[in-house]
């Protein structure tokens, strides 16, 4: 059974909700807007981020908050996946998940996927992408190949992932 970010969830949920909570984090305006392809006169998506405690350890999550994207339109979960030394990943680890994440960006700009969701929890960074046809994991293969992530896509036209990340019971400490 492969290790995934739903597994995660729910391992957080089985220690117990009373010793896992996520705190939301203050965030400038601007870092709340997605990057996304929408036309102008649609409303932006907005990003969340919170802070996930549990028995293990400490981690950070952002997801959309209401993507604007239909699921319907988008029934392919891409998650690519890169180790983190530590609890927390260390400032070169970060400046390569920033260039990693940028890459997305310009394959998310001119393909049928987007990112929902990046969570950092138990040694690792999953970004959840969810795209049209499995076929755009290739150009976003393509573009990140050099920094040897993960790289796992099934269909998943419910967004099980993404539903199971916005679930968990959040705390506003």
């Amino acid at each position: 059974m492969t290790r995934n970010l739903l597994a995660v969830c729910i391992a957080v949920g089985v220690i117990g909700f009373g010793a896992a909570a996520l705190h939301f984090m203050p965030l400038r305006k601007e870092a709340l807007k997605a990057q996304s392809n929408t036309a102008p006169t649609q409303v932006q998506d907005s990003w969340v981020l919170a802070k996930v405690t549990t028995r293990n350890g400490h981690g950070l999550l952002r997801y959309l908050e209401n993507p604007s994207k239909k699921k319907s339109d988008y029934p392919w979960l891409i998650m690519v996946t890169m180790p983190v030394v530590g609890e927390m990943p260390t400032t070169k680890e970060m400046d390569t998940f920033t260039e990693l994440e940028n890459r997305m960006a310009n394959v998310e700009a001119s393909n049928g996927l987007f990112l929902s969701a990046c969570v950092t929890l138990d040694h690792r960074r999953d970004w959840l992408l969810y795209a049209r046809s499995p076929k755009e994991a290739i150009p976003l293969a393509k573009e990140i190949n050099r920094y040897h992530p993960k790289i796992e896509y099934r269909e998943q036209p419910d967004w099980e992932e993404y539903e199971a990340l916005i679930s968990i019971p959040k705390a506003n400490h």
